[in-house]
């Protein structure tokens, strides 16, 4: 942490880009509610000649994982919306040029976003992808879980917050159905991710990313991800139909409060929802016969109907039905 310094992160903060050449005073005042305040003050010279810094791989993990995972996947290995990144090549065409990794970025990445990594932040990426995630990359695909041992290391990292059984524990934490891939959402130092199983466990569990820039979880990471990736679907099997009901309507109530609450309340009892008619009550075939699923399904919320159809809406008809009801 010595000068020169760069402008880090500063997308939103407008005052912030695009400073001239000089001296500025950066000026902050705190007030607390009961009229106090306090006030610091520093003063900052800006040069705009400084030419491009050697990348840093530990910013660029952590840029990597802001702009690039959802497409590329944790370890570069590729996902169904984007290629696989590693090992990196020595150039890449694009509109008929041939670029470096560094400069590929820089122009045409993220795609929809081409300016949101550009300079530095484009040459941080680059040096990770060739270094840091290329190795964790072959360390990746050389793992083979064993769910013996992922049991043991379930217990250890995992039942505290999310039950023995996968059913919620202290943090009422469900884990179950397994989703399909990229089916998870790691938040970040700066936003979202769309990431798989193993690649949540590695990066974001135990209890998500440890801050910044230090770095992520890992406490369990590599061989220890891999072994409780592979014991999960054994766990998951092995529930009882109580078991899963109740996972169901802990899954059906989530899926309440994201698309139905607004309009029917938390309790279901705005606009008609509560209580049920004696048809939609009774009628629990959780298909085209019955009433409350086939409504729900189709219809609601009535904004976006095709945002919960399938299994959202069989878990929230059961939740309607078994707790609001």
């Amino acid at each position: 942490y010595n000068p020169p310094f760069e402008w880090f992160n500063v997308v939103n903060t407008t005052q912030l880009q695009n400073l001239s050449a000089g001296t500025y005073v950066l000026e902050l005042t705190a007030f607390d509610d009961k009229g106090g305040r306090a006030k610091a003050s520093r003063t900052v010279e800006i040069s705009n000649s400084a030419s491009l810094s050697a990348g840093d791989p530990v910013r660029g993990e952590h840029f990597y994982q802001r702009s690039c995972v959802a497409c590329h996947g944790s370890f570069g290995e590729g996902t169904v919306d984007g290629p696989k990144i590693v090992p990196a090549k020595e150039s890449y065409n694009h509109n008929g040029q041939s670029y470096s990794l560094y400069k590929f970025i820089d122009e045409a990445m993220p795609v929809g976003y081409e300016a949101g990594c550009v300079d530095q932040c484009a040459r941080n990426i680059a040096t990770y992808i060739k270094s840091a995630l290329t190795e964790r990359y072959q360390a990746y695909i050389a793992l083979e879980g064993d769910a013996v041992t992922g049991k043991v290391e379930y217990a250890l990292h995992c039942a505290d917050c999310h039950g023995e059984r996968g059913t919620g524990g202290a943090e009422d934490v469900p884990l179950f159905p397994l989703r399909a891939s990229n089916g998870y959402m790691l938040k970040t130092y700066y936003a979202y991710s769309a990431i798989d199983l193993f690649g949540m466990i590695d990066i974001g569990m135990p209890v998500g990313p440890r801050g910044y820039p230090e770095g992520y979880a890992d406490y369990c990471a590599g061989q220890c991800a891999a072994d409780i990736v592979a014991y999960l679907p054994e766990l998951e099997a092995s529930l009882t139909a109580s078991e899963l009901k109740t996972l169901q309507i802990a899954s059906g109530e989530n899926y309440y409060i994201n698309y139905c609450a607004g309009c029917h309340g938390e309790d279901g009892s705005q606009r008609g929802l509560i209580p049920l008619s004696d048809l939609q009550k009774n009628n629990t075939g959780l298909d085209n016969s019955d009433v409350l699923y086939r409504n729900t399904r189709d219809a609601m919320p009535p904004t976006n109907p095709s945002v919960c159809d399938g299994q959202c809406a069989e878990d929230v008809t059961v939740y309607i039905r078994e707790v609001l009801d």
